[in-house]
């Protein structure tokens, strides 16, 4: 819990502050891995890495969470006034209060207008194996990544690279490329295994493309996870100042983490202002004096809007910081495709894993997984958070154009044909950054591919780990897939639909509906313990087409729990595979992602908006389909 709690609280100082086909069942985490006894190299992600002043080797990064709020707390007399005042229009009381704690905490990592560091810091770990051996790391944050080493592997084999956070991706490839030659120098071994998370993603990624036949002689296996290889929204919402907080998708991350059984994003349907918003805006212009030519934030620029945030520079002061985050985006960020390709071809086995299905948190509305856009994780195509690909929709085949690849996602958001690595990238619905050590199928994904013998070569090799997957834990209660097709995918092959309960609590199931694929569930309410799946029999008749996209809704209600919203859902996407394809309409190719609750549409916009400005639209979703189903319950024993 811990561990959580620091990831939720440097997740929100990282926004005010950093801102700086055949039957198949659930996967579940191995047991044991068959491990293939590289050396392990770990390059965490971004602020992970200490830093200290070399004058007098203060560690001045990675930054206590704890010791910041205590900090905050004490001070919270003087800044309640403040906070007051700024709802009151007057955010300079606030910035001014702040300033003392900014420059306390980031002061000393303030970048010149060229991107070079004011004062002289450096890593704590030197690129060297001795420096860079787990027994010598003190600090959490690389530490968690242990999380998916610890009982698995030896942990004697583990290697953190030290960086320099606001460096250019370049300058701390070259950092991991020292430190490998380090490794293997020190061990004798013949290659290494790298697993990176976020930033260390775009590391090892940025590492493989400048240096691709190395790679393929030293490195084995490359595992990417939640990589911001395309960059991260959050950067450009910081440098162009337009960061608004998502409420609801911050919810909704915290209550993943920590397995909330409580839903409670669902009662926030409506936007009420959020007080984080204002002190993000109130202190926007002193982070942006400290860390606005931080030149690692502007590599984080994705590629579709590098044209418009540089314009933010000014080109003869800046030249420098210009030229070489423009190198970058050009020649490593637009042909990654181009780039580890070359490494794969020399023998390096690289898997990308990423998230998907969340708006931005810093507000943008893009398909995300809270921080890194998925396009940019994945270089695949995804439409804007909200909307959809069209029914009919077919691949775009840029990089995949094999016809017997699907590489569209259940939902219809997400087209992987356009990815950097449409064989071997993996996205997980509903996946919060940084958080796939509470995803079964995400951890033994990780693990299997970062330092296996035998990792998956690609996506269509193992029916257990298809290529589109829907995020489960305790908040999200249960998973369910049909039993003959792929996950989230639907044929007239099928005969049952399996759920399973992840929840930690008993449920007992309400009800099971099918939007458009004209099928129903029989025997619905059952009691699932915690852990145990449930297979229901589909009646009625698929329709015979392909390509178009339906859901399945479970509700449930949980029991023996105390829970503020025992009753819940969960709509899991699918698309239907069974029959000639639907026409696509090209004149409408989008569509939202969600139609509006079919109860409240004969009601009329006076009676919708009050019911969605109440946020009692999905509690009444939920009643309504309780209804539905005693309703059919009843008439079905009358009936015999």
């Amino acid at each position: 819990m811990k561990k959580m709690k620091n990831k939720v609280v440097a997740l929100l100082l990282a926004l005010v502050l950093t801102v700086s086909c055949g039957t198949v069942a659930f996967a579940e985490t191995p047991e044991e891995v068959d491990y293939n006894g590289n050396p392990i190299v770990v390059v965490g992600g971004y602020g992970g890495a200490q830093l200290k002043l070399k004058e007098n080797g203060e560690v001045i990064w990675y930054m206590n969470t704890d010791d910041i709020v205590r900090d905050l707390l004490q001070n919270l007399i003087r800044i309640l006034p403040d906070l007051a005042l700024m709802k009151a229009q007057h955010p300079e009381y606030l910035a001014k209060t702040l300033r003392p704690y900014l420059e306390k905490y980031l002061g000393k990592f303030r970048t010149d207008e060229n991107g070079e560091s004011v004062y002289d810091i450096e890593p704590t770990l030197e690129p060297t194996a001795e420096s860079a051996h787990y027994t010598e790391i003190e600090h959490e944050a690389d530490m968690d990544l242990l999380t998916h080493l610890e009982g698995i592997v030896p942990l004697e084999q583990c290697y953190f690279l030290g960086f320099d956070l606001r460096c250019h991706a370049i300058d701390n490839a070259n950092r991991l490329k020292a430190l490998i030659d380090s490794v293997l120098a020190a061990t004798g071994a013949e290659k290494v295994d790298l697993m990176g998370q976020s930033y260390g993603g775009q590391v090892i990624a940025t590492y493989l493309s400048l240096y691709p036949q190395e790679a393929g002689r030293k490195v084995e296996n490359a595992a990417l996870f939640v990589p911001a290889m395309g960059g991260a929204v959050l950067a450009y919402d910081v440098l162009t100042d337009q960061v608004e907080l998502d409420e609801r998708s911050l919810l909704e991350y915290i209550e993943f983490g920590f397995g909330w059984e409580t839903d409670f994003h669902q009662l926030l349907n409506t936007s009420p202002e959020f007080l984080v918003d204002d002190i993000v805006k109130a202190v926007m212009p002193q982070i942006l004096e400290i860390a606005g030519t931080w030149p690692s934030l502007w590599d984080f620029i994705p590629l579709d809007l590098f044209d418009d945030a540089i314009t933010r520079l000014d080109p003869v002061k800046n030249a420098k910081l210009i030229a070489d985050t423009t190198y970058y985006h050009e020649t490593i960020m637009a042909k990654y495709h181009e780039n580890l390709t070359k490494a794969q071809e020399a023998g390096t086995v690289i898997s990308i894993i990423a998230g998907s299905g969340a708006q931005a948190l810093s507000g943008s509305k893009i398909n995300s997984d809270g921080i890194i856009p998925v396009s940019g994780a994945t270089g695949g195509t995804a439409a804007p958070f909200g909307k959809r690909r069209n029914d009919g929709y077919r691949a775009c085949g840029a990089t995949c154009s094999d016809p017997d690849h699907y590489h569209v996602s259940p939902s219809m958001e997400l087209d992987l044909s356009t990815a950097y690595l449409p064989e071997n990238t993996w996205v997980c619905d509903g996946l919060y950054h940084g958080m796939e050590e509470f995803d079964e199928f995400s951890r033994a994904l990780f693990i299997r591919q970062a330092f296996s013998k035998h990792p998956l070569q690609s996506v269509h090799e193992d029916p257990a780990f298809p290529q589109f997957h829907a995020a489960s834990n305790a908040s999200t209660g249960v998973l369910a897939r049909f039993n003959r097709s792929a996950e989230g995918y639907l044929s007239g092959d099928d005969t049952a639909l399996l759920v399973k309960n992840y929840s930690a609590s008993r449920l007992l199931v309400l009800d099971i509906s099918s939007a458009n694929a004209g099928i129903d569930f029989a025997n619905v309410y059952r009691v699932l313990a915690p852990g145990e799946t449930a297979s229901f029999k589909i009646k009625g008749k698929l329709p015979e087409v392909s390509l178009v996209k339906t859901d399945v809704t479970v509700t449930y209600t949980l029991l023996g729990t105390s829970s503020a919203t025992p009753t819940a859902q969960r709509r899991l996407d699918f698309t239907i595979l069974n029959g000639p394809p639907a026409a696509f309409d090209a004149d409408e190719p989008l569509v939202n992602v969600d139609a509006e609750y079919e109860y409240f549409t004969f009601t009329g916009p006076i009676f919708g908006f009050c019911v969605k400005k109440s946020g009692l639209s999905e509690f009444l979703n939920v009643l309504f389909k309780i209804l539905e189903r005693t309703v059919k319950t009843v008439t079905s024993v009358f009936a015999k």
